[in-house]
C-alpha cells in the first residue's frame, strides 16, 4: 500500500469497526513497509541496517497505537 492508497483502506477499517490505534499503525507502517520502497533501501544500504529499520519501525508504530488506544479508551 502506497501513501495515498491507505487513505481508502483506513475508511474501510474505520467502516468496519477497527479501533483507531489498529488503525494509526496501520497508517503509519504501511508505506514503510511498501515491498518496492524495502528492496529499494536495500539497493542504498546494507541488510543489517534496513532490518534495523524495520524493527525501529515497528516497534514504534505498535506503542503509538497502543498509546493511542489508551488515550481514546480513557475518553
Amino acid at each position: 500500500v502506497c501513501s495515498i492508497g491507505v487513505i481508502p483502506v483506513l475508511r474501510e477499517m474505520k467502516r468496519a469497526g477497527i479501533r483507531p490505534g489498529a488503525m494509526t499503525a496501520f497508517a503509519l507502517a504501511a508505506p514503510l513497509f511498501n515491498p518496492f520502497s524495502l528492496l529499494y533501501g536495500l539497493t542504498l544500504s546494507r541488510p543489517i541496517v534496513i532490518v534495523g529499520f524495520i524493527v525501529g519501525s515497528l516497534l514504534v508504530v505498535t506503542i503509538l497505537g497502543l498509546a493511542w488506544d489508551a488515550m481514546v479508551g480513557r475518553r
